[in-house]
């Protein structure tokens, strides 16, 4: 988890609402909501390993999350990798 602190149901609720919201599937948006993040803010301080071994994300969800934080996939060769404007 993000942080030592426990959320409320229904601030995980808002949390889940909030990544369902801006396009991620409700499985990982769950992953997110478990894992302590209920906003991009929040989730902008993750690592790229850190999404790899949060449970429940899967690589799917990796890509989904790392496109909405306007990321690039570490897996994929430099020569694949959009480039930022």
């Amino acid at each position: 988890m993000r942080d030592d602190r426990k959320r409320t149901l229904q601030e995980q609720v808002t949390a889940f609402e909030y990544w369902t919201q801006r396009g991620l599937a409700k499985r990982h948006a769950n992953a997110l909501t478990n894992a302590g993040y209920a906003t991009i803010e929040e989730l902008q301080t993750a690592t790229d390993e850190d999404l790899q071994i949060m449970p429940n994300l899967g690589k799917e969800g990796v890509v989904a999350i790392l496109h909405l934080l306007g990321r690039p996939e570490p897996w994929r060769p430099l020569s694949e990798r959009p480039t930022r404007p």
